[in-house]
């Protein structure tokens, strides 16, 4: 398992369970269900993954590519380990966001200004 994958696998797992948490809340879970499922890829110079997330929240991380998604992140490979490493928000104009689908677009919106990623 590559250091990427570690630390993606460390913040999904957080990710997973303030979703899940979210879906059990009744003001919320109309909202939350409404974007689900998703699958996004994550891809950087040295690899790619893809994140997908069920309709009950819970997520997966798979290497690689995957043709049926609802965005892709591309951005450096040290830009986006140091992210994760420093749970610091990479600058905007470091990285690419790619919709795939309306519902992803609005899924990545609503989460941007939510944990101030823009």
């Amino acid at each position: 398992m590559s250091e990427l994958t570690d630390l993606i696998r460390q913040r999904t797992t957080q990710g997973e369970a303030a979703l899940r948490t979210a879906l059990h809340e009744l003001t919320t879970t109309g909202l939350v269900r409404d974007y689900l499922p998703q699958t996004w890829g994550i891809t950087t110079e040295k690899e790619s993954l893809v994140i997908h997330v069920d309709l009950d929240g819970r997520m997966a991380i798979a290497p690689g590519t995957t043709l049926v998604r609802d965005g892709t992140i591309s951005m450096p490979h040290e830009v986006l380990v140091q992210g994760l490493r420093t749970a610091k928000n990479p600058p905007a104009s470091s990285y690419k966001v790619t919709f795939h689908t309306d519902r992803g677009r609005a899924a990545f919106e609503l989460l941007a200004s939510y944990f101030d990623f823009q």
